[in-house]
């Protein structure tokens, strides 16, 4: 399934009330319920080889998009980022982060505020040049004592 949100088109691998399972490094099952639509930002290009991949929330005339940087689940070091389209603010596109991984303080370490049409612009930036996509720290300060 393929969606828009602010001009950015989206392909949706995990459906908001859709469940992803699978069997962790140490064996052990996980499952999670998605509370939001899951995807890939089309054209674009992640550190990991794959397109940018984000979270939709309901907030469509949300003015940031928040960076989450993860690291790999055993802390070894940088993994990728997700992206927070639609949320309200910060603490609430962590606490939709949180909500879908089984465990995601062993992997979540921060969050960056980036305008939404920066955002676009260097989001489109990584298809030629796949590197990790930050906010200024003014914008993330901003952001974080604005809303």
């Amino acid at each position: 399934m393929h969606t828009t949100f602010r001009g950015l088109k989206i392909n949706i691998e995990n459906e908001a009330g859709s469940v992803r399972k699978g069997i962790g490094e140490n064996g052990k099952p996980w499952k999670v319920t998605m509370v939001y639509d899951y995807g890939e930002i089309l054209g674009s290009m992640g550190v990991d080889g794959d397109p940018v991949d984000c979270f939709i929330g309901p907030n469509t005339s949300a003015k940031f998009v928040y960076g989450i940087h993860q690291t790999k689940k055993d802390g070894s070091g940088f993994d990728e980022q997700k992206f927070m389209l639609g949320f309200n603010d910060a603490m609430d596109a962590k606490q939709a982060y949180f909500k879908s991984y089984d465990e995601p303080e062993h992997f979540f370490t921060n969050v960056e505020a980036i305008p939404l049409e920066v955002f676009k612009k260097k989001v489109m930036e990584t298809k030629s040049n796949p590197i990790p996509i930050h906010a200024s720290k003014m914008n993330t300060t901003i952001a974080l004592h604005a809303e």
